[in-house]
């Protein structure tokens, strides 16, 4: 039997019902998506990425939440969730980088009536390859017949892990996660090939 490619409706009704084996499902499918969208929006630190996490997984454990498959993915409104979270998240930390700057030097370098973010993202040159795969990740996110569980396992190669962790993390076999991974690696270097990223 083929696995389908949008999120399980069974896995939902189980966090919302707060079953403790779902939510450590969802948190290992989701987590590196929003992690990815946390860096591909210049959100480099740890820590506040992983304030993101925490700010999109206490979203759908706390709030009356709905999900219509026939309006689209559940994928993109987690992503429409984490983009608003996001916005909250460097809200916060906008304080925090307001006061390490001391003197007057330090205050007089900030061009005046323009957001931290604008600076930042201005004085912080992005390389042109992370560019690249970070556009051609946000097409194959979008493809509704990429397994939700497919991209996890891409997701992680991303991020570093060993074929061996990300058999722990996604309960996948070794020789699954090769097969996943190689394909999804081939699609996305297509990807960015045909897109002329």
């Amino acid at each position: 039997m083929a696995t389908s490619p949008h999120t399980r409706l069974t896995l939902l009704e189980r966090i919302r019902s707060g079953d403790e084996s779902g939510w450590l499902e969802f948190y290992e499918i989701y987590r590196p998506l929003v992690l990815w969208l946390a860096r591909s929006r210049g959100l480099r630190d740890p820590e506040s990425c992983q304030m993101l996490v925490q700010a999109v997984m206490r979203h759908f454990a706390g709030s009356e939440w709905s999900h219509d498959p026939e309006k689209g993915q559940f994928r993109s409104l987690l992503l429409r969730i984490a983009s608003f979270k996001l916005h909250e998240v460097l809200r916060e930390l906008q304080p925090l980088q307001s006061r390490q700057l001391t003197g007057k030097d330090s205050v007089d370098a900030i061009p005046a009536g323009k957001p931290m973010e604008q600076i930042e993202a201005k004085d912080t040159p992005r390389d042109q390859n992370q560019e690249s795969l970070d556009r051609g990740l946000e097409i194959l996110m979008a493809d509704e017949e990429v397994d939700p569980r497919h991209l996890q396992v891409l997701l992680l190669s991303l991020e570093g892990l060993s074929l061996v962790q990300i058999t722990e993390r996604t309960k996948l076999g070794l020789s699954n996660v090769k097969i996943i991974r190689h394909r999804l690696l081939a699609r996305l270097r297509q990807i960015i090939a045909d897109e002329d990223l």
